[in-house]
């Protein structure tokens, strides 16, 4: 009989880590969080051929998925912002980095469903809109 093998994860719900992230660190700015992001992926991919791996999201998919969070309530300005002189964003080269924390609906338990499907939350309610 052929041996099974547990499946191993084909992608790390981006909603799903946000949360456990600012969970753990209180708040943080959206790099700091895309970049954790890749490193569980970079950790995923160990010993998978090239192929086989899986693919984060690019930062700019992140940081739309970071605003549908916000539409939803579950995330919010932490009121901390950095000029960019002093960030780690290396890339941007002018403005301010603003710094996230969840709100009170983003850490409640249950959590919302929007963590985990936010474009069928759309489908069903709407679209949400910033208040």
């Amino acid at each position: 009989m052929a041996e099974v093998r547990a499946r191993a994860p084909w992608r790390i719900p981006t909603g799903q880590f946000i949360r456990s992230y600012l969970l753990a660190k209180e708040e943080a700015h959206p790099s700091e969080i895309h970049k954790a992001l890749h490193a569980e992926y970079d950790k995923l991919n160990q010993g998978r051929k090239r192929g086989e791996r899986l693919k984060p999201p690019t930062f700019h998919s992140f940081l739309n998925y970071l605003h549908q969070m916000r539409l939803f309530g579950l995330v919010e300005p932490s009121g901390r912002e950095e000029p960019i002189e002093t960030s780690e964003v290396p890339w941007l080269s002018e403005g301010i980095v603003r710094y996230y924390r969840l709100t009170d609906k983003g850490r409640a338990e249950p959590p919302h469903e929007a963590w985990f499907n936010w474009r069928q939350l759309w489908l069903l309610e709407g679209y949400p809109e910033l208040e």
